[in-house]
């Protein structure tokens, strides 16, 4: 990997997630192993894990960025927002969560707009009164999914994100984002705004969703994520 430029992954998820089997620390060592040098945890409606995982960054010396975020369920679909002060609770009408987002100054950014079966916003997008970016490569959407997304983001010249959405330690580093070299949050951010983003990396296989089955069944019945 190139040193000049900066390695991302906008969408994760943790044991915080009922779907995710990856434990904080062990998730973050296996990042650094990749070369990924920012992150965005984004677990399932919840920050919870958020200060576990900037102590273990800290305690271990880890050259990771850690930013804060959340994939948030609507009542019409799911966004992802980056850089957020509190948790915003799932199931409001998604105006009401970009507006939650604008007011904390948060970025917007769409995840898998065309999958239906992960809730898709793709026919409520224009519900979305801030500007936003679009993943056009999630490692976890079939590739029709995808192409259709960029073609979606080429038509409305909005930014592109490229995230594995891992929710096992095997997906990690499948898919990132490249944009040019990076040392804050601030700088990181604006380049997702001015678009200076390259999609990078391929597709996990099918069967890695029959592990969030297994996780979310698991916690259905026995209750054993945090």
């Amino acid at each position: 990997m190139d040193e000049e430029v900066t390695y991302c992954d906008f969408h994760s998820h943790t044991i915080y997630s009922p779907d995710s089997s990856m434990k904080i620390k062990q998730m973050l060592q296996q990042y650094v192993k990749k070369n990924i040098s920012v992150l965005a945890i984004t677990d399932h409606n919840t920050t919870a894990g958020l200060k576990t995982a900037h102590k273990t960054i800290k305690e271990n010396n880890l050259p990771i960025m850690l930013i804060n975020g959340e994939e948030i369920k609507t009542n019409c679909g799911e966004v992802i927002a980056l850089d957020l002060n509190e948790e915003i609770k799932k199931g409001l009408p998604l105006e009401e969560t970009i507006n939650q987002i604008k007011e904390q100054g948060a970025t917007c950014i769409v995840p898998h707009p065309y999958d239906f079966y992960r809730k898709g916003l793709l026919w409520n997008l224009n519900k979305i009164k801030m500007p936003f970016a679009i993943e056009t490569l999630n490692a976890r959407s079939f590739g029709p999914l995808n192409y259709l997304s960029k073609k979606y983001a080429i038509q409305n010249n909005l930014a592109q994100i490229a995230s594995t959405d891992a929710h096992t330690y095997m997906e990690i580093g499948s898919a990132y984002t490249q944009m040019p070299y990076s040392t804050t949050k601030e700088e990181v951010l604006k380049n997702i705004k001015t678009k200076k983003t390259i999609c990078c990396g391929k597709t996990n296989p099918w069967w890695v969703h029959c592990f969030t089955s297994y996780r979310n069944f698991k916690n259905k019945f026995f209750k054993s994520h945090p």
